[in-house]
């Protein structure tokens, strides 16, 4: 299958050596120094858990800054069969009309599979793109672009050190419709399931999917945001914010309101398992989080992304706390943690 890949940071080099690796055609579309030096160099790629560097080269397209219409000439001959977007949230705005100007200028039909994590807006990013096509996805996989001796190197973890398989992607659509399923051949979104689905389980990307990606996304933000914000006051690594309990317990109490603005709101959260938030004692949850910080998924997912991503944490930020005021609930708490990342400014 032909695949475009919008974004070659570290998620979008990850995803693209997957699909590389399982027999895909693949073009990066990415802009500026980082699509010079993926044609200059290629792609390195270190996996956390093994150190193994893989070197991967894939053909990268320079689609400019945005300020005129891209030049895709060079996207080579033949309509892509799915076009994938790995960009932060921050950045999806602003790139609506290269995202629809590629898949329009391949064909009517190709399915658009948004991966990351988001609050709002996907509404509004459906509407323009077109709610036939898009289809949103929440990597289970971990990864972030580091500089080491040789250069550049996306350095990623895709399962937990105790783990035999990797956790692949959660795929659906954005309210409510349930996806296709090879249990579920009836389903009448099948047909345009098939291939974002074919195309990541065949390259080894497991597929879990959700009837809502926005009860997902909203549901990985309630907890990652406040953990996220904790780490931020703690001083940057998950050694010292274990060595918080003053934080981890703030940070307990505004994922409880964080739950509780979401279910206010009129999503579910998934999975059912983070109602414990709400009755597990507080000393209890503190120890089963701590208990994930010390392993090399948390190091990659949580202390270097939160290193990484500060205008991606701070919209995500006031995206949420704008969701809990409209939700009207009591949220002191997470309202006091997450006010963190613009204090640091």
């Amino acid at each position: 299958m032909r695949i475009g890949i919008i974004g070659a940071g570290a998620l979008g080099s990850y995803i693209g050596y997957k699909l590389d690796s399982g027999g895909n055609e693949v073009l990066l579309l990415d802009r500026g120094k980082r699509a010079a030096r993926i044609a200059r160099e290629g792609l390195r790629l270190k996996n956390a858990l093994t150190s193994q560097v893989l070197e991967v080269n894939l053909p990268v397209l320079d689609v400019g800054d945005g300020s005129e219409e891209p030049d895709l000439s060079g996207a080579g001959e033949g309509a892509l069969d799915v076009l994938i977007v790995a960009l932060r949230a921050h950045q999806v705005e602003a790139a609506l009309p290269l995202i629809k100007a590629v898949a329009d200028g391949s064909n009517d039909e190709v399915p658009v599979l948004m991966v990351g994590s988001y609050v709002s807006g996907m509404s509004e990013w459906v509407e323009n793109l077109g709610a036939e096509r898009v289809w949103f996805g929440f990597p289970g996989m971990s990864a972030v672009l580091e500089q080491d001796a040789s250069g550049a190197v996306v350095e990623f973890c895709e399962r937990g050190e105790n783990d035999t398989e990797p956790w692949g992607v959660t795929l659906g659509r954005l309210h409510g419709k349930a996806a296709a399923t090879e249990e579920n051949p009836e389903n009448p979104e099948k047909e345009k399931n098939e291939a974002v689905y074919r195309v990541l389980s065949g390259s080894g990307i497991p597929v879990h999917h959700a009837k809502s990606m926005e009860a997902v996304f909203l549901s990985q933000a309630l907890v990652r945001l406040p953990m996220l914000a904790a780490l931020e006051f703690a001083g940057g690594t998950l050694d010292l914010l274990a060595a918080r309990r003053d934080l981890l317990r703030l940070m307990i109490k505004a994922i409880r309101e964080g739950l509780g603005a979401v279910k206010k709101s009129g999503v579910r959260p998934v999975p059912d398992a983070l109602e414990m938030y709400r009755w597990v004692p507080i000393f209890i949850s503190v120890n089963m989080i701590k208990n994930r910080f010390d392993t090399i998924p948390s190091k990659i997912g949580i202390e270097k992304f939160a290193a990484r991503a500060g205008d991606e944490l701070q919209t995500m930020e006031s995206q949420f706390l704008e969701l809990v005021a409209r939700s009207t609930v009591e949220a002191e708490h997470l309202e006091q943690l997450l006010d963190g990342f613009e204090e640091d400014e």
